[in-house]
């Protein structure tokens, strides 16, 4: 009996080892999750009858406060297989606490030559658009973002919803 209590207990030594290893990546992965850096804005509208009039912008509104810090900004653009166009053109504005109007102009790839969707999804597609890479804002305050189309129909089919995302740059 004592041969088989030494053979098992290094077994029984074994399988606590690896209970405690798996007990630590867990842990250490919940704690690499939790760490990571969330979204200060990271928002939808929706767009009513999936039909965006050329005259509808969209605003979004954030407050900065660390303008030491690099941001990436984002456009979200959600489809559905309605949607006419392998792109659309967008034109985005940012309004500052302090300074001038920046307005610039975008276009978003949402299929490709063979008309398949790029975005993620099956009947509604998401697609995400960088718009500003490494951003530092100038001032601290209220920042407003305005997104509309730029294209010629006057009723855009097929767009359900417009988001707007800023989170800390990754790499910095």
């Amino acid at each position: 009996m004592q041969i088989q209590r030494t053979k098992r207990q290094p077994k029984v030594k074994q399988l606590l080892l690896k209970y405690k290893l798996i007990w630590a990546i867990i842990l250490g992965s919940i704690t690499l999750v939790s760490c990571k850096e969330e979204a200060i804005i990271n928002q939808y509208q929706f767009i009513d009858d999936c039909l965006w009039s050329k005259h509808d912008a969209y605003y979004f509104s954030v407050q900065i406060n660390d303008i030491t810090t690099p941001y990436d900004v984002f456009l979200n653009i959600r489809n559905n297989a309605l949607y006419p166009y392998q792109n659309i053109w967008i034109e985005h504005t940012m309004e500052k606490p302090i300074g001038r109007l920046e307005k610039n102009k975008l276009a978003c790839i949402l299929a490709d030559k063979q008309n398949h969707w790029i975005g993620s999804g099956i009947s509604l597609f998401q697609n995400k658009f960088t718009l500003k890479q490494k951003h530092t804002f100038a001032h601290k305050g209220t920042y407003t973002f305005s997104i509309k189309h730029l294209m010629q129909d006057s009723l855009l089919s097929g767009i359900q919803e417009v988001g707007f995302e800023i989170r800390p740059s990754r790499t910095q």
